[in-house]
């Protein structure tokens, strides 16, 4: 008789919110239990049969109830452990059951019907997130391409990617999908007329520089001209350097009726914080895909940055319960920068050794053709190594820069580049054929 009573008094409170359920209002981002919210999660489950099962569970940061086979409702938990909502008839009244040591066991169940107690069989398990699916790994072939002249014209093709394909673009054509083999083969869809065969080109490190394509007329080459960042590539080496990658700033929610208006990156005590007023700080990394990876981020959110053509943040992407939110940068502050540990001294002006010595280091060019050059001093002089060229073995510099020294090819001029404070960081070569920019790296 008490079973059906229980049953009974359950079955009345629950029946009514199939035609009359309590409005869940819209949850705040980043919101998240507390401790006591947590501790009540779980499955309630009366020893008696015929009695409703009672679930209690969370979405963001409100606690939800259901009893088996009936619509959710929300409810609030007080300091007592009773469990409450507006739209429960009067006179029932669920409370929480705790064990000596504050552990909730079980749930005493209030009816004008009847009563009884329920006991707690498992704690709720979070909802796992469907694994996202694996990502396709974007190949460095990103860039412009331009083919050698033919009669007075050269062609321009540029890859891209887009959507999860490479494709690639030519002026006035259709786009192409790309597909690379592993012998670095190019196969198109749709193919291209005539073309019998296409192939990526590489430098001796393995970076792909150009292409070539064949027709029964002969071979086309194709160099790569712009070498821009795959999404999701390593931060640059400016970033590196810092420790912190290029993502401080203010973020904007792009669209008005977001549940946040705005949000703030910014670095504490060396670590990276997302901050939204109200809520408590994120402390988080990034993974190689711009992932946030944040330990003490609430349940069910999870962020990824987003970057331009260029490979700049712009955006932060937040997945939540109330579906997708996107945020704008608005500021580029910059990050935190390394000490500088190899800055020129004043007194290297004055001193024409050590205006050498900051020459030295390794030399590298995506020009195609171009050796790599080291520049080491030997016995008090400057030594210019071209790979497999003959070394300049006493090159000077000029006060404007310019190296010298016999062995430099008739028609190039060498100029020394420098930033702002001074500091060595590659140099230009002008030659009868066209220029060249090196970049500097230390000597290994």
């Amino acid at each position: 008789m008490k079973r059906l009573l229980l049953a009974a008094g359950l079955l009345t409170a629950f029946a009514p919110l199939t035609m009359a359920r309590e409005t869940r209002p819209a949850l705040t981002f980043l919101q998240e239990l507390n401790a006591k919210q947590s501790a009540a999660l779980g499955t309630y489950k009366a020893e008696m049969p015929g009695v409703p099962t009672i679930v209690i569970k969370a979405k963001g940061a409100q606690l939800i109830m259901a009893a088996e086979g009936f619509p959710e409702l929300d409810v609030t938990l007080n300091d007592k452990g009773e469990l409450s909502a507006a739209v429960l008839p009067e006179g029932f009244k669920f409370t929480l059951i705790k064990d000596k040591d504050g552990k909730v066991t079980g749930m005493k169940v209030e009816t004008p019907m009847g009563g009884g107690d329920l006991k707690r069989v498992e704690a709720a398990k979070p909802v796992a997130a469907k694994p996202e699916a694996k990502k396709a790994e974007v190949p460095d072939v990103l860039g412009v391409y331009e083919s050698d002249e033919i009669e007075g014209m050269r062609i321009k093709g540029e890859m891209v990617w887009e959507k999860g394909k490479l494709m690639l673009k030519t002026d006035g054509q259709p786009d192409l999908e790309v597909k690379i083999g592993k012998d670095d083969s190019l196969t198109t869809t749709p193919e291209i007329p005539d073309v019998t065969s296409m192939k990526l080109t590489r430098d001796k490190d393995g970076k792909v520089i150009g292409s070539v394509l064949e027709t029964a007329q002969g071979k086309l080459n194709f160099t790569r001209k712009t070498f821009p960042k795959p999404p999701g590539a390593e931060a640059p080496k400016a970033e590196a350097a810092a420790g912190l990658p290029d993502v401080l700033g203010k973020y904007e929610a792009e669209d008005p009726a977001s549940p946040v208006a705005e949000l703030e990156v910014l670095v504490k005590e060396g670590k990276l914080v997302i901050m939204v007023e109200g809520q408590p700080e994120i402390n988080f990394t990034l993974d190689k895909m711009d992932n946030v990876v944040a330990p003490n981020s609430p349940e069910g959110i999870t962020s990824k940055f987003q970057r331009d053509k260029d490979g700049k943040i712009t955006h932060l992407i937040a997945d939540t319960p109330v579906g997708k939110l996107s945020f704008k940068r608005k500021t580029f502050p910059k990050p935190p920068t390394a000490e500088k540990t190899d800055a020129p001294k004043k007194a290297d002006a004055a001193d024409p050794l050590a205006r050498l010595k900051a020459l030295e280091g390794i030399y590298t060019t995506d020009m195609p053709g171009l050796p790599v050059v080291t520049m080491r001093i030997k016995d008090g002089k400057l030594v210019v190594e071209p790979e497999g060229d003959t070394p300049i073995s006493d090159a000077k510099l000029s006060e404007k820069d310019e190296l010298s020294g016999e062995g430099l090819p008739d028609g190039f001029t060498v100029t020394i580049d420098r930033d702002k404070d001074g500091k060595v960081t590659g140099m230009t070569v002008k030659t009868p054929m066209g220029d060249a920019k090196f970049t500097r790296a230390p000597l290994k």
